[in-house]
């Protein structure tokens, strides 16, 4: 029964701190890229087709963001709603991961998988990582609740998880390796056929949207030269960076990791194992192959098995050191902001009521203002006018400004990260 207790302490914790921290940061760019494709007006035929612009991206993040953004409008509170449930779904699950793993404090396998500067950013951003996160624990429960031989049922419960994990993000599929290898040291031949045949399944299912959205990816691929790019220093960067919280919060994370390690049946090291070390090696092999550069977000469903397995053998000193880092990282992340492109927005809309119309530098980008300000797309200079508004996105903020023949700079702010120019006829 206190067992029970602390879970939900844990899990009251968990909403206190999501909630806590969901509003502080404005829109970064990856969130208004998103914004862009699941606004409220936009069907769900346009959503779905705007999905591919972004590499790798699957659709159902931008399906279940467009639903909330419907019911509540736009706003920081509705766009980030579906990250933090799932987060928070994510937590619950954590805990189940660890008490089916027989841990005598499943609650702390919680409590660090919420505290952990990286799932912490994702659940109070709005992107779809804290929804594969869930459905990638997901799978794992289902799997553990497999038999050797397991029945219709329930393999179409794990079906349908993985499927609708890698129509999220495409790397959750990778979550159901490490139950193949789990199932096949312990020589379960049955259940280990069982799952690869249904990873089959899942990833043909999967096929058509890569035929759809691949040649997409590929153009914005090469367009954007975020290409694939690995080094002696890949190591290090995801060891810094899986946990958020810098060298010594990885290193005192991975090091409890070890000595629960040793406190846990074999099986079950090789579960939690296998699960990271397929997401990890899966998921760089998988950028080569596309080409695409390394982000330590597409590795964030190997926190859970990496929390559950610090979690076995909790080192109250280290447990409290680990904690510690990770609050000083979070706080430095959410009190700072080098972009804001909500106020950007406001200060340019401002500035077209006034009677001027608007040019963007690159003019592609005028969607993102619009995204968060709709009434900004048709503010844009269709014919001359005597004051225009020129508004520099602060990612070219380094490349020489071209003004408009006969047009001379009246006046120039930064506002959010964007420069914001008055120019005169």
């Amino acid at each position: 029964m206190q067992m029970r207790r602390a879970d939900a302490l844990t899990m009251c914790a968990s909403t206190a701190i999501i909630a806590a921290v969901l509003p502080l940061r404005p829109f970064w760019l990856d969130e208004v890229l998103q914004l862009v494709g699941t606004r409220p007006e936009r069907t769900l035929s346009q959503v779905v087709g705007y999905v591919p612009e972004n590499p790798g991206s699957a659709p159902l993040g931008y399906v279940v963001q467009h639903v909330f953004l419907r019911w509540f409008g736009v706003s920081r509170w509705s766009a980030r709603l579906p990250s933090a449930l799932f987060a928070l779904a994510s937590c619950f699950a954590t805990i189940t991961l660890a008490r089916r793993a027989a841990l005598r404090h499943a609650w702390l396998a919680g409590l660090l998988f919420c505290c952990l500067p990286l799932t912490l950013r994702y659940a109070a951003e709005a992107r779809p990582y804290s929804q594969a996160v869930f459905l990638s624990v997901a799978a794992t429960l289902v799997f553990l609740g497999m038999p050797d031989s397991p029945r219709r049922r329930a393999l179409v419960a794990y079906a349908a998880v993985l499927v609708a994990g890698v129509y999220t993000h495409p790397f959750t599929l990778l979550t159901a390796g490490g139950h193949v290898i789990c199932a096949v040291v312990t020589r379960r031949w049955r259940l280990a056929s069982a799952c690869a045949v249904t990873i089959l399944f899942a990833g043909a299912l999967f096929t058509p949207w890569v035929m759809y959205a691949g040649s997409r990816w590929q153009k914005t691929i090469l367009l954007s030269h975020f290409q694939f790019v690995a080094g002696w220093k890949t190591p290090a960067m995801l060891f810094r960076e899986l946990s958020g919280a810098g060298y010594w919060g990885s290193g005192l994370l991975f090091a409890l990791a070890a000595i629960g390690a040793r406190a846990l049946p074999a099986d079950t090291v090789v579960l939690l194992v296998g699960i990271a070390g397929v997401t990890l090696l899966g998921g760089i092999a998988a950028d080569a192959a596309a080409g695409y550069f390394v982000a330590v977000r597409q590795f964030i469903c190997a926190l859970p098995p990496v929390v559950t397995l610090a979690a076995a053998r909790p080192v109250a000193p280290v447990i409290a050191a680990l904690l510690l880092v990770c609050a000083w990282k979070n706080a430095q992340y959410f009190r700072a902001a080098d972009e804001d492109w909500e106020s950007a927005s406001a200060a340019i809309a401002a500035e077209v009521r006034a009677g001027r119309c608007l040019l963007v530098e690159p003019a592609g980008e005028l969607r993102i203002y619009a995204a968060l300000v709709p009434a900004l797309s048709s503010a844009d200079c269709r014919e001359p006018a005597r004051q225009v508004v020129l508004a520099v996105p602060p990612y070219h903020d380094t490349q020489p400004v071209t003004l408009p023949k006969g047009y001379a700079i009246q006046s120039e702010r930064r506002i959010g990260g964007t420069r914001i120019l008055i120019l005169t006829r």
